[in-house]
């Protein structure tokens, strides 16, 4: 049971070193984006949709990585599920009419989404 909590661990952390990457190389898109693409009527706007994934996806994997576990595992799990970030219209809509002129945004979200 310990070597597979030990892997588990050893992919957030590997997840979440990717999901840096990422994060990191889409700035500059993530720049454009904020100039180019219009401002629609949801809730978030694109670049705030990525950045509440992105906080949340950040807090378990460094806790998972720091801790070795998560604080309230069911509460994490039913959040972890709820992100469903396949689901978030806005997101939708870029990913499927926009990504191909950001390849770096596509490319985290993808990443995000395992």
């Amino acid at each position: 049971m310990k070597t597979n909590k030990k892997t588990l661990i050893n992919q957030i952390v590997y997840l979440l070193n990717e999901l840096t990457i990422d994060y990191q190389n889409s700035q500059l898109e993530q720049q454009k984006i904020a100039t180019e693409l219009p401002l629609n009527e949801e809730e978030f706007s694109l670049l705030e949709e990525i950045e509440i994934l992105t906080v949340n996806l950040r807090g378990y994997a460094i806790q998972v990585k720091e801790k070795g576990c998560l604080q309230n595992t069911e509460t994490a799990r039913q959040s972890l599920q709820q992100m469903a970030i396949f689901e978030i219209p806005t997101i939708v809509n870029f990913y499927f009419e926009h990504s191909r002129n950001y390849p770096q945004i596509k490319n985290y979200l993808g990443l995000a989404e395992r």
